[in-house]
């Protein structure tokens, strides 16, 4: 059997072309450009950015990206809008459930489990269990808080220590592994005017 017979041959990826792309037809991963492609068999191998008209293209391609995430951003916030207004009417029910019968079901399940190791009733629709709880205590006044710890038990304040670096900029001494720097240099930036798009 000759090597040539052993070798497979390596199956290009099935593509589709989306609004100008080249994808992948499973995996959805774009491949590129459909103007590559037919560039391609014009001979010319691929589409390069040389004057400000093709510049212009690119960047009203990115200008319409940029602006349809925008578009699914807003429709996002307000989906999102309206499932917390929906989740605030079902908040404020249970609230009122809760300070209307949580009393009455205090009792029921005291009554129920009376003479009982368990320290839960289950039914149907949910569980009302009781549980041990320890102890605790929250500040409420951080200030008066400090001032009565300062005074009656120190070992209760803690103490938060960072590190500073605007002095430290132009030190050539910063100990190794503690810092990292990153030297002064040049930003480039491609902005299509479309407001939250990164």
């Amino acid at each position: 059997m000759t090597a040539t017979a052993m070798t497979t041959a390596i199956e290009k990826p099935e593509t589709v072309t989306v609004d100008g792309y080249i994808e992948d037809a499973d995996t959805e991963e774009i491949l590129g450009l459909a103007v590559d492609a037919a560039l391609n068999r014009c001979g010319i191998e691929r589409f390069e950015v040389e004057t400000i008209d093709q510049a212009e293209w690119v960047l009203a391609k990115l200008q319409h990206e940029d602006a349809e995430l925008e578009v699914l951003e807003i429709k996002r916030r307000a989906m999102n809008a309206q499932i917390d207004s929906m989740a605030r009417d079902h908040h404020r029910r249970r609230s009122f459930l809760l300070g209307r019968f949580e009393a009455d079901l205090r009792v029921l399940a005291e009554r129920e489990l009376a003479g009982s190791k368990s320290r839960t009733l289950k039914t149907v629709h949910g569980s009302l269990s009781f549980r041990k709880t320890p102890g605790s205590i929250k500040v409420i006044d951080e200030g008066l808080a400090l001032e009565w710890a300062k005074a009656n038990c120190p070992e209760a304040i803690r103490v938060n220590e960072s590190v500073i670096v605007t002095p430290l900029k132009g030190r050539d001494d910063l100990g190794a592994g503690a810092f990292a720097v990153t030297e002064p240099g040049e930003s480039f930036k491609i902005d299509t005017g479309i407001g939250g798009a990164k």
